[in-house]
């Protein structure tokens, strides 16, 4: 099994645990919990809360997912890039002076890749490192950014996932985690061959330049649900 697809199980039976029968928590430390629905920069969500008895803080798990496609130049190279990225984060909220601003930390875990598929066609020239290559019949350039296992989160927001009373539920999301992100690159042989190694090198070098620039991921989110 996948390491992310063990991170999604653990995130599942978090969220069935949480929102066991009341009767199994008539001691534990939990109340009341939300069931909500949301997106934002961490995708199209289900998530849900549950406050810790007597205190300030808001235990939340959610799960989401992120796709797109559109065009970009990384490097020296025009992509298609396609976005399937899984998310999901773990996490407490602290609401100040038993109100609904909060501030929230937690880990945000990734998985999946962008993926990017060159645009040249057989006939036309791309650049590779600083080296002109004729793209013909077969050749491909593929490359990848990959986002970090899991990374800690920081924000703030508000929510009224701390009241007692039953109904509507509500969260909103503003905070950051520090990404580490990774790429890969690959050509064809008859691409490598006409590019040369060493330039083959400096296209992976720009490539991972690019994925070095991106060293914070905002959350931005809002989910609205029910609080049972």
């Amino acid at each position: 099994m996948h390491d992310f697809s063990k991170k999604i199980h653990l995130t599942f039976a978090l969220l069935l645990g949480m929102a066991a029968a009341p009767t199994a928590f008539a001691e534990g430390i939990f109340t009341e919990y939300s069931v909500m629905t949301g997106a934002g920069t961490t995708g199209v969500e289900l998530s849900i809360g549950r406050p810790f008895e007597n205190t300030p803080w808001v235990g939340r798990a959610s799960i989401g997912r992120l796709s797109g496609e559109e065009k970009t130049t990384e490097g020296s190279i025009n992509y298609n890039a396609k976005l399937k990225v899984n998310t999901s984060l773990l996490g407490a909220d602290y609401h100040f002076f038993g109100g609904r601003f909060k501030g929230s930390l937690g880990l945000l875990v990734f998985g999946g890749d962008i993926g990017l598929e060159a645009l040249a066609t057989q006939g036309d020239t791309i650049t590779i490192g600083n080296r002109r290559v004729l793209v013909a019949q077969g050749d491909f350039v593929r490359a990848s950014f990959k986002f970090p296992s899991a990374a800690p989160y920081l924000g703030i927001g508000w929510s009224n996932l701390n009241s007692k009373e039953l109904g509507l539920a509500y969260a909103v999301d503003l905070g950051v985690t520090v990404v580490s992100v990774d790429s890969t690159l690959d050509l064809s042989q008859n691409l490598q061959n006409q590019a040369g190694a060493d330039q083959v090198a400096v296209e992976r070098q720009k490539l991972q330049q690019s994925a070095d620039d991106i060293k914070i991921y905002p959350v931005i989110r809002a989910a609205l649900g029910y609080r049972f």
